[in-house]
């Protein structure tokens, strides 16, 4: 989860040089972080092997991304092998979806309607 939340940081950090010329491959990065298919390590190992390839080397900051992602794919992936293992690390948070209890109490709420709505999801959840 992490990872896919770190993944546009990572991309800003970029040259724009790299963005540019590697576009196709930086949207399929995306969809593959996003799905976690089980061919992804493949996928990405080979594109590490051509970014270090000696005719046409890739740009470092290209093969550090893809060598990122790389290592840490199986890392990413245990939750569709292993059934106990959630999706997330906060497994409150993954019940509640996008919903984010301690910060809506931090900042507070809008309006009346907006608490009593929260309230309302919390105790459906957590019963």
């Amino acid at each position: 989860m992490h990872m896919r939340r770190t993944f546009a940081r990572r991309l800003r950090k970029l040259p724009e040089e790299v963005r540019k010329g590697y576009a196709p491959r930086l949207k399929r990065l995306r969809e593959l972080l996003r799905e976690l298919p089980a061919e992804g390590a493949a996928i990405l190992m080979g594109w590490l092997e051509e970014a270090v390839a000696p005719e046409v080397p890739a740009p470092k900051a290209w093969r550090n991304l893809v060598q990122h992602f790389l290592e840490r794919w199986n890392q990413m992936r245990i939750h569709g092998r292993a059934p106990d293992v959630p999706a997330t690390t906060n497994r409150l948070e993954g019940r509640f979806g996008r919903l984010k209890p301690r910060v809506r109490r931090a900042r507070g709420f809008p309006t009346r309607a907006g608490a009593h709505n929260f309230l309302h999801a919390v105790t459906r959840v957590c019963a």
